[in-house]
């Protein structure tokens, strides 16, 4: 969030080059970012689903949550 924030004004980086120069590894970590983001969020939906009680569709739902089918 720090790197969008300097991007949005504009900062420069040490030797004059901007974070969006070429080779810099500013969209590397944006992807690990949501990525990481990403199964904080499985996680936390994981937990959740795993304290409801049993239900005809709560298989279901913990296998998609694991990628083992295909939703729907």
């Amino acid at each position: 969030m720090q790197l969008d924030i300097a991007c949005g004004l504009q900062l420069r980086v040490s030797h004059s080059r901007s974070l969006h120069a070429p080779g810099h590894r500013y969209k590397a970590l944006h992807r690990l970012s949501d990525e990481l983001g990403r199964q904080q969020n499985l996680r936390l939906l994981r937990n959740l689903v795993r304290a409801m009680p049993a239900s005809d569709g709560k298989r279901s739902v913990m296998q998609q949550i694991n990628g083992e089918v295909a939703p729907g």
